[in-house]
């Protein structure tokens, strides 16, 4: 790859960072007017039958605020290391994972460990690159597992795909000022 190209990249990535905070707000603003509109719905519902249907709008507008979040926190974020909760970084990006592999497979996330220096923006993309890679080849019902452990000095995060060996990630438990997340 030419060195412009790889400048073209990062400049575009960089945009992609800084537009994340805009597509953000504007996100937030329209979840809003979803939440207070069906707020509104489900006191003025006249039948049982009317507010089951605005329980479930309710619910998916809930599941679609998580996905946006978690979708707008990925893109916005910067690569670099810092002092994170790996579990707490894999429960953000749930819906994301859930998104990706579908309804026919489920995403089960056990276990948690202290914060360790780690890069967010790294990890996302791996597991991000291993549930693109499961996405419909698993059997229906098989899960992408994702157990995290603290144990032996450092922190484990075994991913398990649907059809496939598990992957482990592991950082050192080193004195870390504070979790971000």
């Amino acid at each position: 790859m030419s060195r412009e190209t790889e400048m073209d990249q990062a400049e575009g990535l960089q945009a992609l960072h800084r537009a994340a905070g805009m597509l953000r707000h504007d996100a937030n603003n329209a979840m809003m007017v979803l939440a207070s509109n069906l707020e509104l719905l489900a006191r003025t519902a006249a039948t049982e039958a009317a507010r089951r249907q605005v329980r479930r709008a309710e619910e998916a507008a809930a599941r679609l605020d998580a996905l946006l979040r978690a979708t707008l926190g990925m893109l916005g974020r910067e690569p670099g290391v810092e002092a994170l909760a790996p579990h707490l970084v894999v429960r953000e990006m749930l819906p994301v994972l859930r998104a990706v592999l579908g309804s026919r497979t489920p995403v089960e996330l056990e276990g948690e460990a202290p914060p360790v220096p780690l890069d967010c923006a790294a990890l996302e993309g791996a597991l991000l690159r291993l549930a693109l890679a499961a996405a419909g080849q698993a059997d229906p019902g098989a899960a992408l597992r994702l157990v995290v452990s603290g144990v032996s000095g450092e922190a484990v995060l075994v991913a398990t795909p649907p059809a496939g060996s598990p992957i482990r990630f592991a950082w050192p438990l080193a004195t870390a000022p504070s979790a971000r997340i």
